[in-house]
């Protein structure tokens, strides 16, 4: 049983080995600062990710602790349902985003991993700020 599990797990060696050898071919250091964006997604992924099995999540966590009208709203389980699904959102995109920044890392050039990292990373969180804010103001509004 233990070599039937090895040998699967053995066909996914290459796509394991050729990015790490990708990896710390040229320029080690410099590839290894370029991984920065990738550990703070995951770290975020992960944070987030897991206050979705542990409530509160931590959408529900930052609302309650900068709106004091949520502590006594007759709405509480709509609040942390909606919460709920922002939190999820986040998580998608946090999944997404490392996996852009770490195939930036790998497989392009200084100049793209820059200008995704360093600009375009942050306009797609500022979107996502913004369609929240919006529809936040709309589901409170009903």
């Amino acid at each position: 049983m233990v070599k039937v599990a090895f040998s699967v797990l053995s066909l996914f060696y290459p796509f394991l080995v050729l990015p790490v050898l990708r990896f710390f071919g040229e320029n080690y250091l410099g590839n290894l600062l370029k991984l920065y964006p990738l550990f703070i997604n995951l770290a975020l992924l992960v944070s987030f990710g897991v206050s979705l099995f542990n409530p509160p999540t931590k959408v529900f966590s930052i609302a309650f602790l900068t709106d004091s009208s949520i502590r006594n709203s007759v709405h509480l389980p709509d609040i942390e349902n909606y919460c709920r699904k922002v939190t999820k959102v986040w998580c998608t995109f946090f999944a997404l985003n490392a996996s852009v920044s770490f195939a930036t890392a790998l497989y392009s050039p200084d100049w793209i991993w820059a200008l995704y990292n360093g600009l375009i990373a942050y306009i797609l969180m500022g979107i996502i700020f913004t369609v929240e804010w919006f529809v936040r103001k709309r589901v409170k509004k009903d």
